[in-house]
């Protein structure tokens, strides 16, 4: 009998979520749209349009949350909440600037700039993706994990679940698209 009330439990719980992603994806504020938007437009040119919204989505609720101070070493910042680590490796790696993340100002700016552009946050977030589409020769689900748990990946808990909540958010994306007729 507690077999079945706990399915009966779980299955209203896993409804109530899905109806609640809906539900925030068509209520989404101007500023939520506008972020939406922007990540469908910058991931278009790398096949990775639905992935971006929905890691924008996933992150940072569309821009509403883009500062996570105990995430890493320094924390993640932006939409996409990327590493400050991970930013700071891609500038020093391009010969663009070397950010010394013990140095505060320096800190400061690069935290402003993934919070405040969202061409930034959305550059760092493809940059991360299509590194690890390299890596993992073109897979998906693979890519989408590492973005999240890095070297650990699809086979680490934290990697698999994240990849199935983007999977998720990017099919609801695909049906919102379709149904309020979104050209990007």
């Amino acid at each position: 009998m507690l077999k079945y009330i706990l399915t009966a439990i779980l299955f209203v719980s896993v409804s109530f979520a899905k109806a609640s992603y809906k539900e925030e994806l068509n209520n989404l504020t101007p500023d939520q749209m506008a972020v939406f938007m922007h990540s469908l437009s910058e991931g278009k040119n790398d096949d990775l349009s639905l992935t971006l919204a929905a890691i924008a989505w996933k992150e940072s609720h569309f821009g509403n949350n883009k500062v996570n101070k105990t995430d890493g070493r320094h924390g993640s910042y932006g939409t996409h909440q990327i590493l400050l680590t991970t930013a700071a490796s891609y500038l020093k790696k391009n010969k663009i600037v070397n950010v010394n993340l013990k140095n505060k100002k320096q800190k400061e700016v690069l935290i402003k700039f993934l919070t405040e552009k969202e061409e930034i946050s959305s550059y760092f977030a493809l940059e991360e993706l299509k590194y690890w589409s390299g890596r993992h020769k073109g897979d998906w689900k693979k890519m989408v994990a590492s973005y999240n748990a890095g070297n650990k990946g699809i086979n680490s808990e934290a990697g698999e679940k994240y990849y199935k909540d983007v999977a998720y958010r990017v099919k609801l994306i695909k049906e919102y698209i379709a149904s309020n007729n979104i050209v990007y």
